[in-house]
């Protein structure tokens, strides 16, 4: 079973019923030649909350009305005391409602997890390694795969990060 640590999902912003307008701020970004729009988006402003009072497990909220689509940064945090399950097919719709109760945007969860596309994903696997790890690394770069992950220090070593889409379901 997948287990994700974070997830980035996509939708169609016809899915949204309710966003608080007061936690969000407008980037509209122009051609500086034609003037046309070439980016207009409204992002949850984080930085309303100080470092220890932001929400919890929510990376990104944006909603693109050029392209009228949403997409959403969650970590596994969104599931308070599910958390240690990580996000998985079973608990995806937990993560949603969970999302949801907080206000900032409303939308039907199992819309969302039969019609998104999941666009980007910390896929957590712990993985034993008989070799330094710098070994595996730079067997990868030369195979010339760095196109679908990125790799993060992380406390105990190294995370791969890896993108890509697939669906719930």
């Amino acid at each position: 079973m997948i287990q994700l640590d974070e997830v980035e999902i996509q939708f169609s912003a016809e899915y949204l019923t309710d966003k608080d307008d007061n936690r969000f701020i407008s980037r509209t970004l122009y051609d500086k030649d034609t003037g046309a729009v070439f980016s207009d988006c409204e992002y949850l402003n984080l930085t309303l909350w100080t470092y220890g009072d932001k929400p919890l497990g929510i990376k990104r909220i944006k909603i693109d009305r050029t392209h009228q689509t949403v997409s959403i940064i969650i970590t596994s945090k969104i599931l308070l005391e599910l958390y240690p399950k990580l996000i998985t097919k079973e608990t995806i719709k937990t993560a949603l409602q969970n999302l949801n109760k907080l206000g900032y945007i409303s939308f039907n969860p199992d819309l969302v997890i039969y019609l998104s596309t999941v666009s980007y994903f910390d896929l957590t696997r712990d993985v034993f390694l008989s070799g330094p790890t710098e070994d595996y690394l730079r067997d990868l770069r030369i195979l010339g795969t760095t196109h679908n992950y990125r790799i993060k220090n992380h406390k105990s070593g190294y995370r791969i990060v890896f993108r890509g889409t697939f669906q719930w379901t």
